[in-house]
């Protein structure tokens, strides 16, 4: 009795503990905490039996009071809305668990990796976007005309269209091949003009709303 005992007080005390301020400290320490936990259990108890059930308490609750906090926000918000500090805490969030011979397995692992990898290709999408999707000429001029904020939004509505080559729209007076999808910034409509080509997407036209369909009229000849 008297190991377990102390197995309790050691718990109580890593549980109930002060941690710092601040995400990555907080963290830093729990997983710190789950390591005691583990190697003060299996220090003091031999059992077979018994170790995984108090290792796997101790951990659970450790993590889900210090860590889980901070991966919740991350895992609810899309990878576009992420900012450079979420995508740091999440690299740091899921190296430490996939260290941590207690969490390695931990279902959150693999959910927040994913996310990660998501937010990882969008920052890389969004700096170049029109590297990364098929554009004419007029479209790539449209573009550079963008202010930053316009192309921030720009490039959430491709990414759209790079998804979902199905999300514009189809205008009677255009060939059904040409689509229209609408993006938003400063009070301005924007629209992207692109075509769909079996599973290929070409981009033809980016610019205001205003005049925008009559700067296409050589598409109504085709």
């Amino acid at each position: 009795m008297g190991g377990r005992s102390r197995i309790v007080a050691l718990f109580l005390f890593l549980i109930l503990a002060s941690v710092a301020d601040g995400a990555s400290s907080v963290c830093a320490l729990a997983f710190e905490r789950i390591r005691a936990v583990g190697a003060a259990i299996d220090e003091i108890v031999k059992d077979p039996v018994l170790n995984p059930r108090w290792v796997n308490r101790a951990t659970q609750k450790i993590y889900d009071r210090d860590i889980r906090p901070h991966v919740l926000p991350l895992m609810k918000k899309p990878g576009r809305e992420w900012t450079p500090e979420d995508g740091a805490l999440a690299a740091e969030l899921g190296q430490g668990m996939k260290e941590n011979p207690f969490l390695r397995d931990h279902a959150d692992v693999a959910a927040l990796a994913k996310r990660h990898r998501e937010w990882l290709e969008w920052e890389t999408f969004v700096e170049a976007p029109l590297s990364q999707l098929p554009h004419g000429n007029r479209a790539k001029k449209g573009w550079e005309r963008l202010s930053s904020k316009a192309r921030r939004q720009g490039a959430v509505g491709l990414d759209e269209i790079r998804r979902n080559p199905q999300v514009g729209e189809v205008k009677t007076s255009f060939p059904n091949r040409l689509r229209f999808h609408k993006f938003f910034a400063d009070g301005v409509t924007y629209i992207v003009a692109y075509e769909v080509q079996g599973k290929k997407i070409l981009l033809q036209a980016i610019g205001p709303h205003e005049n925008f369909y009559d700067s296409l009229s050589d598409f109504r000849e085709r």
